[in-house]
């Protein structure tokens, strides 16, 4: 059996969910709270890894800064 890599359900609040069930997330915890990442379901950890984010995308700082590209945050 094996896990994401990334668990969005302990870490983020779904702001959209595409194709394949990939998210679009507001980091709600740890280190990268408050910002906009992009979570692909599709590449998962071998089994005994220990999870980690590198099946999470950057997108944006803040969510502001996702609607606006513009802003200054």
């Amino acid at each position: 059996m094996s896990m994401c890599c990334y668990e969005p359900e302990r870490a983020g609040w779904e702001i959209w969910n595409g194709p394949g069930s990939n998210q679009l997330l507001l980091a709600v915890t740890g280190p990268r709270r408050g910002q906009e990442l992009f979570w692909v379901s599709d590449y998962e950890c071998e089994e005994g890894d220990a999870p980690d984010d590198s099946n999470v995308g950057f997108v944006a700082a803040s969510f502001q800064a996702f609607l606006d590209p513009h802003s200054d945050q």
